[in-house]
């Protein structure tokens, strides 16, 4: 079903027994999966004022952000996955946090990352508390 060339992530709990004669492992990547379950009503929302939407016209920024500090894969085309917001200083995009993948009754909270010279400040849990909510 899926076209030649073409590439597809998989997720798993364990080791996944893949046929090598078909498949090949091209990146391995180890993650943790969290669930949050309880209400995000309850939170004050910090910095709230800062968060703007993120729209096609701030998605060289968000490669650049991303590339710098590796939150997991991002591409030009990730952003159609879902809403992203962000933190700006000077017209700088400094801090971003979205969605992209929502199995109901399931959110993935999504790239989140802060540009290293502006961390400290709460700006992802800001953010995170933001796409959550």
């Amino acid at each position: 079903m899926l076209p030649a060339g073409r590439r597809i992530a998989l997720s798993y709990l364990n080791d996944a027994a893949l046929d090598e004669n078909k498949w090949q492992v091209q990146h391995h990547m180890d993650c943790c999966q969290m669930v949050y379950e309880l209400p995000v009503n309850s939170f004050i929302m910090p910095q709230s004022e800062l968060i703007q939407p993120l729209t096609n016209e701030h998605v060289p920024q968000m490669i650049e952000l991303t590339a710098l500090t590796k939150p997991g894969p991002f591409f030009e085309r990730t952003i159609k996955f879902g809403n992203y917001f962000g933190i700006f200083k000077n017209e700088k995009l400094v801090a971003m946090a979205g969605q992209r993948m929502h199995p109901v009754p399931y959110m993935e909270v999504s790239a989140v990352c802060t540009h290293p010279d502006h961390r400290g400040h709460g700006y992802a849990k800001a953010l995170m508390l933001h796409v959550m909510k």
